[in-house]
């Protein structure tokens, strides 16, 4: 029993790692549009999505958001 909880909080640390490298990419992304206002968002924001496997990128809508 002890193993199973600690291999379930290995896999929470992880994750947690994981979570914070994603906030760092996309907290630098964000600070290069505030600090060159003629970024191009496009340019900046598709290699991102390629690096983490996003196939499409679409406008939000209140369906896609909560299901409705």
């Amino acid at each position: 029993m002890l193993s199973r909880i600690a291999e379930a909080l290995f896999q929470v640390g992880r994750d947690i790692e994981r979570a914070q490298n994603v906030v760092r990419i996309v907290e630098v992304e964000h600070k290069m549009r505030v600090a060159s206002p003629t970024w191009n968002a496009s340019a900046g924001w598709l290699p991102i999505f390629e690096a983490f496997d996003v196939v499409t990128f679409e406008e939000p809508t209140e369906e896609s958001l909560y299901g409705i």
